[in-house]
């Protein structure tokens, strides 16, 4: 009896055995196609992937007290505003903060930062400082932008109505909203003829980073 019993033990501890060693090679099979999977990826594909690898995060107090100030400003911006504005044609915050920054020596990774860690004004000056700068990682900028959750409707302060996804924006004495998913395609393509007159006009515009 004692023989039997024992005989009883050994045959389940084999198959308890079994099992445990079949889930681990299934678990291992899981494990190489997920990374076979990830190793496919094109390009377009990896950046909506999770970042295992975070990419570099920038930290403002690199800038000078100046740079510090217009990072601050355009983080926390609600106007979109570029050429020449109000009666008087006077530059805006926004782009005055801008040129600030975009003499930094750490323009481009703080730009980069506002393109996704701002408003999305804010977001729009850091692509078009981008473009200015003639950065080559615009591209990929851009559809991190595009990629950005809508801001919901709202009215602001002056009783401007914005439909959700769109900005706050001025040309010359006027205020008003447009989709923000525009401009930014208006600053990739140029199809904006304020922007470009901007853009055509920008200090030191033949410089590239």
């Amino acid at each position: 009896m004692k023989e039997s019993k024992a005989s009883n033990d050994e045959k389940v501890g084999i198959k308890e055995a079994k099992f445990e060693m079949r889930l681990l090679v299934k678990s291992l099979i899981w494990l190489c196609l997920s990374i076979l999977a990830l190793s496919c990826q094109t390009p377009e594909q990896s950046v909506e992937l999770p970042r295992l690898v975070e990419e570099r995060r920038f930290d403002p107090s690199l800038l000078s007290d100046i740079g510090k100030n217009a990072y601050e400003k355009l983080a926390a911006i609600d106007l979109f505003a570029v050429g020449g504005i109000g009666e008087a044609g006077e530059t805006s915050p926004g782009e005055l903060a801008l040129r600030d920054l975009a003499h930094e020596k750490e323009a481009v990774a703080a730009l980069r930062q506002l393109v996704t860690e701002s408003t999305p004004e804010g977001g729009l000056y850091a692509l078009l400082g981008l473009k200015l700068l003639r950065c080559d990682c615009f591209e990929v900028e851009h559809a991190r932008f595009a990629g950005l959750p809508d801001r919901e409707s709202q009215i602001d302060t002056g009783g401007l109505q914005m439909k959700k996804g769109e900005i706050r924006r001025m040309a010359g004495c006027e205020i008003y909203s447009e989709d923000r998913l525009k401009v930014a395609k208006d600053i990739a393509e140029g199809n904006d003829e304020i922007i470009n007159w901007a853009i055509k006009k920008w200090p030191n515009n033949n410089q590239k980073l």
